[in-house]
């Protein structure tokens, strides 16, 4: 086999192989989950064409998600509702991030998310926005059932009587 053919990476089997030798490999960035935003993305140093490839699915304005992961509920809120951040998971939301047992329907359904009074109500297809008078007595960092990183509130906010919603 010559050199030249050597030299675009055809092994001497007849293989293509993935890039050619004496090049790095391709990179391989540590995404922050199964779904994350645009700009994780940049800071992570993946290029826009790079994100518009197949290997990734829009899954709202501003955000992808890798295409053939399983993406569990704290994978869809995280990015929606990171720390730090005004906005947090809210209602039937924050109570399956709790392990609160919901019926099917409940689980399955819109994410709920809730913002201080001063902010817009969250809008997005799939969500479900609220503005409520939150204090920090009624965010929780880190809900129970998760790892990561999701503001959500506490569980008796969203029972309490005359709970704004």
């Amino acid at each position: 086999m010559d050199n030249a053919v050597a030299a675009f990476g055809v092994s001497q089997n007849g293989a293509v192989a993935e890039h050619p030798p004496g090049r790095p490999g391709p990179r391989r960035n540590v995404l922050p989950g199964p779904v994350f935003t645009l700009d994780e993305a940049r800071a992570l140093g993946i290029t826009a064409p790079r994100l518009r490839r197949k290997e990734f699915d829009a899954a709202g304005y501003g955000l992808r998600a890798q295409r053939g992961r399983e993406c569990s509920l704290p994978d869809r809120v995280r990015p929606l509702a990171p720390d730090p951040g005004p906005t947090v998971a809210s209602h039937t939301t924050a109570a399956v991030l709790w392990g609160m047992w919901l019926p099917r329907h409940l689980e399955a359904g819109p994410l709920h998310l809730t913002r201080p009074l001063r902010y817009g109500q969250p809008r997005r297809r799939g969500i479900v926005g609220h503005n409520a008078a939150l204090q920090q007595r009624d965010v929780l960092q880190n809900a129970p059932a998760t790892a990561e990183k999701i503001r959500s509130t506490l569980l008796g906010r969203g029972w309490r009587p005359g709970y704004p919603s």
